[in-house]
């Protein structure tokens, strides 16, 4: 079922973008906060 529409790969892309950024928010959180907390 493949559907040839450029808002089914922005929208792709968008998710890939969000995941990424929740990882890197969730990993810069993850080692900034133990040294921070102590």
């Amino acid at each position: 079922m493949a559907s040839p529409h450029v808002s089914n790969s922005r929208i792709n892309i968008d998710l890939i973008a969000v995941a990424i950024a929740l990882t890197l928010a969730a990993l810069i959180r993850f080692n900034v906060l133990p040294p921070v907390g102590f």
